[in-house]
C-alpha cells in the first residue's frame, strides 16, 4: 500500500478506516476497533454509509460477519495466535481453486447469452447462462464451481477432524499432542481434474450448498412440513409477500420496513458492525435461531438481494408466502 492511511483520518475518515482493514498486518483485535469506529462513523453520519458502491457494501459485510464472528468465539474459545505459516491448507487450497478458474475464465464465451448484456434479463437467460457456465467448469476442471470450493472446505474440516482426534487421545498424558502433517505435495492439473471427475460422478444432485444454479427437490418439498401461518398486520404482510413473490420482477422494501416487520414478529434488531445486523428472536418465541443481515446499498432491499433474503429466510426459519396472513 503506498501513502499513510492515517493521513486521511481528517479528510475521509471512511476510507482510512477501510484501508486498515485491507491492511494484511491488521489483526482480529484491530479489525474489531477500525469495525467500531466505521460504525460510530456511520451512526454519525448516515450518508457516508450510501458513498460505498454495493459490490464494495458486500465485501464490507462479509468481512463484517467473519469480525463479528471471530468476536464472539473467542468469549467462550481461547483462540490461537494468527499464523502465515500454520494452519493455511484452505487458504492454499482455495488459492488452487482460484488459479484453476483462473485458467477457465481466459477460454469461457458467454456471447451467447450476454450479447448484448441487456440479454440476460429476459426470462431464463440469466439461468441458462449459468447452467452453460457450470457445465464449462466441470468440462474443463471435473466439477462443478461449487463443488470446487465445498471440496476445499471439507478437505479443511477433515485435517481440523484429525487433529481433535490425535489431541484427544493425548489428552490425559503431559505430552503435547503432536501436530499430524499435511500434505502438502502439488498435484498435477491433468490428476486433478481425473480426482474431480471420479468425486463429481459419485455426488448426490444438487449437494453443494455453493451451487451457481438452485433447483428445489421434490423429496425435501414433500418431506418438509409448512410450520402454521402467523397473522399479522397489513404492512408486515406485504413486506413478506414481496420478499416471497416468485415473479420474475420482484417488487422492492425499504430497510425500515423490513426492520418494522421481522420487530413485530418478535426479533430484537441489534446493529453490529457496519452494516450487519443481528436479528434476535426474543426468549417466548419457537424461533431460536438469530440471523444476521446485511443492510443493502441505500438502504433498499430490491433486485437479486430480495432473492438472496428470502432464501436465508426460508433457510433459518421455514417461511414462505404461505407463512404470514393479515389479521
Amino acid at each position: 500500500m503506498k501513502g499513510k492511511p492515517e493521513k486521511l483520518t481528517r479528510s475521509d475518515p471512511q476510507l482510512h478506516y477501510l484501508l486498515r482493514l485491507c491492511q494484511p498486518e491488521t489483526t482480529i483485535t484491530q479489525a474489531v476497533e477500525w469495525m467500531q469506529k466505521l460504525t460510530n462513523l456511520y451512526n454519525a453520519h448516515p450518508l457516508e454509509r450510501e458513498k460505498v458502491h454495493d459490490g464494495a457494501s458486500r465485501t464490507l459485510y462479509d468481512m463484517a460477519a467473519i469480525v463479528v464472528f471471530i468476536q464472539d468465539l473467542s468469549t467462550v474459545y481461547s483462540l490461537p495466535s494468527s499464523s502465515r505459516k500454520k494452519g493455511t491448507l484452505l487458504v492454499a487450497g482455495l488459492q488452487e481453486v482460484e488459479a484453476a478458474l483462473g485458467q477457465v475464465k481466459k477460454e469461457v464465451n458467454m456471447r451467447d447469452f450476454a450479447a448484448p448484456i441487456i440479454s440476460l434479463l429476459e426470462p431464463g437467460v440469466s439461468h441458462k447462462a449459468l447452467e452453460a457456465l457450470d457445465q464449462f467448469v466441470t468440462e474443463r476442471t471435473g466439477a462443478k464451481m461449487g463443488s470446487l470450493y465445498q471440496d476445499q472446505l471439507e478437505k479443511a474440516f477433515q485435517n481440523i477432524e484429525e487433529q481433535y482426534q490425535k489431541a484427544k487421545e493425548k489428552s490425559n498424558t503431559d505430552t503435547k499432542a503432536d501436530v499430524l502433517p499435511i500434505n502438502t505435495t502439488p498435484v498435477h492439473a491433468k490428476d486433478r481434474t481425473e480426482t474431480q471427475k471420479r468425486k463429481e460422478k459419485t455426488r448426490p444432485e444438487h449437494s453443494s450448498i455453493y451451487a451457481t444454479t438452485m433447483t428445489d427437490s421434490n423429496e425435501e418439498k414433500e418431506a418438509a412440513k409448512p410450520p402454521q401461518p402467523v397473522k399479522v398486520s397489513s404492512s408486515t404482510a406485504e413486506v413478506f409477500a414481496t420478499l416471497f413473490d416468485k415473479a420474475q420482477s420482484r417488487g422492492s422494501l425499504s430497510w425500515n420496513s423490513f426492520e418494522a416487520a421481522m420487530s413485530e414478529l418478535g426479533f430484537s434488531v441489534i446493529p453490529r458492525f457496519g452494516s450487519v445486523y443481528t436479528f434476535r428472536p426474543a426468549d417466548d418465541m419457537d424461533i431460536k435461531r438469530p440471523i444476521n443481515i446485511h443492510r443493502p446499498h441505500q438502504s433498499q432491499i430490491e433486485g437479486y438481494i430480495t432473492l438472496i433474503l428470502a432464501r436465508r429466510l426460508s433457510r433459518a426459519y421455514g417461511w414462505s408466502e404461505h407463512s404470514f396472513v393479515t389479521e
